[in-house]
């Protein structure tokens, strides 16, 4: 892992496990999450990749690597620091929702469902992931596809009141949340976008007031 100073414009090489993927800052700036692709004898291309990710944790000074949480990817801080949201398998190897505390213990799975279609092939069923924290930490939104198609919902920090707020036409993803917590951005697909990705649509924490801010785009990215 390479840590750039924007101010200094040098670069330090930071000594991590396996080959890095998904770093994340802590909100404080002094520690960095990571997860680490670390593939063995005997894996292949179907295999679920939680089972040979792994999440790390070090200083922001490449100090105190270790590893927090095992066969578990794409680690994401709490706004106050203390919990990491990440993906790992469920019971059938599917993508489910966990959170822990910074230092790893306290591992809670929060999402359990699983989309009732069953694709051909070696592929696992889809199941729930990219968590994005509401900026008081008390609500987690994500991609579901237990109705089969992707779609938003929301829930609280404990994995309790999980709701629906989209009813996708086609496909509904990539949340974020705005700064002051009233706002969900998502890219959406449907019939009536100008192009086969989709375009980006703004609504309320709760689901209501949607509005199209462009036809075209995906992944949308608000500043923070």
């Amino acid at each position: 892992m390479i840590l750039y100073n924007v101010l200094t414009k040098t670069c330090t090489v930071l000594k991590t496990n396996g080959r890095v993927c998904s770093p994340k800052f802590s909100p404080d700036g002094r520690q960095i999450a990571y997860c680490t692709e670390i593939i063995t004898d005997g894996d292949t291309l179907f295999m679920n990749y939680n089972h040979y990710h792994h999440i790390y944790k070090l200083d922001i000074n490449g100090k105190n690597n270790r590893l927090i949480i095992s066969n578990a990817a794409s680690p994401l801080w709490s706004p106050q620091g203390d919990k990491i949201a990440y993906s790992a398998a469920g019971v059938e190897g599917e993508a489910q929702i966990f959170v822990a505390n910074a230092d790893g213990s306290n591992q809670k799975q929060l999402t359990y469902t699983i989309s009732p279609q069953r694709w051909p092939g070696p592929w696992l069923p889809d199941g729930n992931g990219d968590p994005q924290w509401s900026p008081d930490g008390n609500k987690i939104v994500y991609v579901s596809f237990e109705n089969v198609k992707a779609e938003i919902f929301i829930m609280n920090a404990d994995g309790s009141g999980q709701t629906r707020l989209t009813m996708a036409e086609f496909r509904d993803g990539d949340p974020e949340v705005t700064p002051d917590g009233k706002y969900i951005l998502f890219s959406s697909r449907r019939s009536d976008m100008m192009n086969s990705e989709g375009g980006i649509i703004i609504m309320t924490l709760d689901g209501k007031n949607e509005r199209v801010l462009h036809r075209t785009g995906i992944h949308p990215i608000v500043c923070k």
